[in-house]
């Protein structure tokens, strides 16, 4: 741009040339028309640096843009903004533009990747009561649940708010995201109890929070714990209240999550409507595959073929976990591909093929116990010793019954 175009009708070339060259100070109006010239920020050309703002809605839409699946493209802007941020000493947007890397490296499948994002974010903010550093930390507790170390996940998460309480008049929004975190970590270990306290808490301080993308996923994070608690309706009230925020803000492969809760809620209350959970997840599955959305493709399928199962539709359930089951996202993740272990052997039971079925319960009792899931691994002692009883083996069923009880002691 020249310096004739940049001064436009209301300056002239020798007043834009005095400024260039320092020989005067342009006042607030001129700034303000010379950085609509530049397209700029007026406080990145009266300061040189960045404007905060600006940068905080390039990550909003990179995260839009990665939900949309266009995963790279906001992969590169999440990249810009940190780079940006380090460059002019914007300490708690770098930190942002680190949560949300960790946010996409996680959900691409590499819970390893995601906590170091995490961590770097956490040590940047180290010793500040900030919403940042209380999305860093339940960003680890995600990935650490991920990883198999759910009880660390819940230290972790503790901690925080343990920290946030010694310093005095905690963010809403901190306390907010760090309890709906908490809700999967304490059912992961069979504290229903505690996850629905959490659940309650979150939910509490929604009122108390802006942001619309973290009242959403709030919703979405608590919808399980009312419904581990048999309150069904608050559930699926947490559900909607979520798929309306994501629909409004244009954020795709987050609607396919509600929809996987939606089927979940559907699949896992009292009166089991296996039906319309079928139909949820399906949606979901189709959201991720548009999405190109991998990780989270693998693990609804898993889910989907469970309820496919219940259905009686043996082979669509096969079908479907052979279809993911050579993902590394899926065979990276102990908690999941132990998942899809459990769902063929209740096949291969259903079907009176009690050997496969033994040996995939057992392996899949083996994943669980890694992942630290003890409700889980619980669940499925008691699926093995139904099997055992039913192939005339009472004294093997009264030990995978024993077992379970004690992973159950576990979760105490």
């Amino acid at each position: 741009m020249t310096q004739r175009e940049l001064a436009g009708d209301r300056y002239t070339t020798a007043y834009v040339s005095s400024i260039e060259a320092g020989r005067r100070q342009p006042s607030a109006d001129a700034i303000e028309y010379l950085a609509g010239r530049l397209g700029i920020d007026v406080e990145e050309l009266r300061d040189g640096r960045p404007s905060t703002a600006t940068l905080e809605l390039r990550l909003a839409e990179a995260r839009r843009l990665a939900s949309m699946g266009e995963t790279a493209r906001g992969r590169s802007e999440i990249e810009a903004v940190r780079a940006l941020a380090e460059q002019h000493g914007l300490r708690r947007l770098h930190a942002q533009a680190l949560v949300a890397l960790g946010f996409w490296t996680l959900r691409s499948g590499n819970p390893r990747g995601g906590l170091g994002y995490y961590e770097q974010a956490e040590r940047l903010m180290r010793g500040e009561p900030d919403p940042t550093r209380a999305a860093a930390v339940a960003g680890q507790a995600r990935c650490l649940r991920v990883l198999g170390d759910v009880r660390r996940a819940v230290l972790i998460i503790e901690r925080e708010l343990e920290s946030l309480d010694r310093a005095g008049l905690p963010d809403p929004m901190a306390l907010m995201v760090l309890n709906a975190y908490a809700v999967a970590a304490y059912q992961d270990l069979g504290l229903t109890a505690r996850a629905l306290k959490a659940a309650e808490t979150a939910l509490h301080l929604a009122p108390h929070v802006d942001d619309p993308q973290q009242r959403a996923d709030m919703y979405r994070a608590v919808a399980r714990g009312f419904l581990q608690s048999n309150r069904v309706d608050e559930a699926r009230t947490a559900v909607a209240r979520a798929t309306e925020i994501y629909d409004q803000l244009e954020m795709r492969t987050d609607v396919g999550h509600c929809h996987w809760t939606r089927g979940w809620v559907f699949g896992h209350g009292q009166k089991p409507d296996l039906a319309s959970a079928s139909q949820a997840l399906d949606q979901a599955r189709d959201v991720f595959i548009e999405t190109q959305s991998r990780y989270d493709e693998a693990l609804v399928t898993i889910e989907l073929a469970d309820i496919v199962r219940r259905l009686g539709q043996f082979d669509r359930a096969r079908e479907l976990i052979q279809g993911v089951e050579d993902y590394p996202e899926l065979v990276n993740s102990p908690a999941a591909y132990a998942e899809s272990e459990r769902c063929l052997g209740l096949i291969a039971a259903d079907e009176g093929d009690a050997d496969t079925a033994l040996h995939r319960l057992e392996r899949a009792i083996k994943l669980f116990h890694q992942a630290e899931e003890l409700l889980e691994e619980a669940r499925t002692y008691r699926h093995l010793g139904d099997l055992r009883v039913n192939n005339g083996d009472p004294d093997g069923a009264r030990g995978a019954y024993r077992q379970g009880l004690l992973a159950l002691d576990g979760t105490s």
